[in-house]
């Protein structure tokens, strides 16, 4: 690592993430990091913040939040970064698959239809929420067949019970789509120019 224009810090960012693609994102950027997966109900945590009136938007938030607060705890006087994302179609919040069959019906809602991806990071140290931000991309989805839908799951289904939208954009994904607007990293699942903004902000990275 180039600590001249990489990370400032003298420790390696925590990240509360088990996400192979935040994890690589950040490491492509030469960012050191040690990997603490939190543990949380988040089905749960979502079905109360929608209770109590929290937008889709919010709760990607309110949910990184909570993975980088409860990290934090087990990590004094670190860095700890988390981040989380959400679906919208049509006002309602879509959340991960948990069964193919789940994953087929979310896909036939989403079909034909324009979705919102809001994606959430928290830094936070000591359990001090240091910078939050949220971003949104835009995901117009083509109308497919069922024919198409089958082969879709068949060659791709069990490995995208992981992804909130049922795909990945890369490889295959873009296929499934007419339209896309918002920055990839925030697709991938993070604001990732707005983080390097908070991290330049705070000196965990050089400003240029």
């Amino acid at each position: 690592m180039n600590a001249i224009i990489g990370w400032q810090a003298d420790r390696p960012l925590v990240l509360a993430s088990g996400s192979k693609t935040r994890q690589a994102m950040l490491a492509a950027l030469e960012i050191p990091l040690e990997i603490a997966r939190p543990d949380l109900d988040e089905v749960t945590i979502s079905e109360r913040l929608l209770a109590e009136g929290c937008s889709v938007a919010g709760i990607a938030r309110a949910l990184a939040q909570e993975k980088a607060l409860a990290v934090s705890q087990c990590f004094p006087d670190r860095y700890v970064l988390a981040a989380d994302q959400t679906l919208e179609c049509q006002g309602k919040l879509f959340m991960k698959a948990a069964t193919p069959p789940e994953l087929r019906a979310k896909l036939e809602q989403l079909a034909g239809q324009k979705h919102s991806l809001w994606s959430a990071a928290i830094l936070v140290r000591n359990a001090e929420v240091l910078w939050s931000g949220v971003e949104k991309a835009q995901m117009q989805m083509l109308p497919f067949s069922s024919a198409f839908l089958d082969d879709y799951l068949k060659a791709r289904g069990e490995a995208m019970l992981h992804s909130v939208g049922g795909y990945e954009i890369e490889g295959f994904g873009p296929m499934l789509f007419s339209s896309i607007e918002g920055q990839h990293a925030t697709i991938l699942g993070m604001p990732l120019m707005s983080l390097l903004g908070g991290m330049r902000e705070l000196g965990l990275i050089r400003s240029c």
